[in-house]
């Protein structure tokens, strides 16, 4: 989820050629969300996605594709998750608003995500 924003709705269909895909909502507006079509996918080891950012129009506007890839590696403690969105010239010259938040995006992903496996 982006920052502020609240999903609005949320669909996947787990396997290669699968979609995942989030829809964003401010004050019960669209305000854009994502469609990321499953690449690769290792279940123990490794997802892979072309992640694709909408803007409000959702499929209906332009979309600016990404790469994401998701890693596990084990470790004494647990697992160890690497996380590397990558690719976003497309996002940052259209969004530059929105490429400015991808970082702080993943993280709080990460963070709450952190709470609810401890």
């Amino acid at each position: 989820m982006a920052p502020g924003q609240i999903a609005a709705s949320a669909k996947i269909d787990p396997q290669v050629g699968g979609h995942y895909q989030v829809f964003h909502s401010v004050a019960g507006r669209s305000v854009g969300g994502f469609d990321a079509r499953i690449v690769e996918l290792d279940r123990a080891n490794r997802i892979g996605l072309d992640w694709g950012f909408w803007g409000p129009e959702l499929d209906r506007g332009p979309r600016y594709d990404s790469r994401l890839a998701i890693s596990f590696y084990p470790i004494p403690s647990g697992t160890r998750l690497l996380l590397v969105h990558d690719k976003l010239e497309d996002l940052n010259a259209a969004l530059p608003e929105v490429a400015a938040h991808v970082d702080v995006g993943w993280q709080d992903v990460l963070a709450t995500l952190a709470m609810v496996i401890e």
